[in-house]
């Protein structure tokens, strides 16, 4: 995703303070980046934590079971048992995959790397994040692979 290069060192997704929360937006970045390279971002119904661009593609979209009208959270990204409408679970990763532990989410870069936006800086970085030894088992890999490809429930 040459369009997740482009923003290395942008704050645009920094986290921000809602009612004396501090809401990270790594979700946001990814649905941006996903958006703009043309993929759908569905509905899952979950919490966002994001401010702004929470509402997906089509509104009332089902999935899982559940109404709603936010784009997958981190939480939903790393849920390898929640069907997310467009996009499987890979266990070998390529760029322009998705990786999440259910906390954080970024965009696989290539070579052991992925590009995110990091809460710790408040800037879209590229590291290798979800490849660490730590990161092993913990990651869930998502490949967008279009809604013609997805089963109808």
């Amino acid at each position: 995703m040459q369009n997740a290069h482009a923003d290395i060192g942008s704050d645009k997704w920094a986290p921000v303070e809602r009612n004396g929360k501090t809401i990270n937006q790594c979700n946001v970045f990814v649905a941006s980046k996903l958006r703009e390279s043309g993929a759908h971002v569905p509905n899952v119904g979950g919490f966002s934590g994001t401010l702004g661009e929470a509402p997906s593609d089509r509104l009332n979209e089902m999935s899982g079971g559940r109404w709603g009208g936010n784009i997958p959270s981190a939480k939903d990204w790393g849920n390898e048992n929640l069907d997310i409408p467009g996009y499987r679970v890979v266990t070998t990763p390529q760029p322009g995959d998705i990786a999440s532990n259910g906390f954080h989410v970024g965009i696989v870069s290539g070579d052991g790397k992925t590009l995110s936006a990091s809460s710790l800086s408040g800037r879209v970085v590229e590291n290798d994040w979800g490849f660490r030894q730590r990161d092993r088992g913990t990651i869930t890999f998502r490949r967008y692979v279009g809604l013609s490809a997805w089963p109808e429930k």
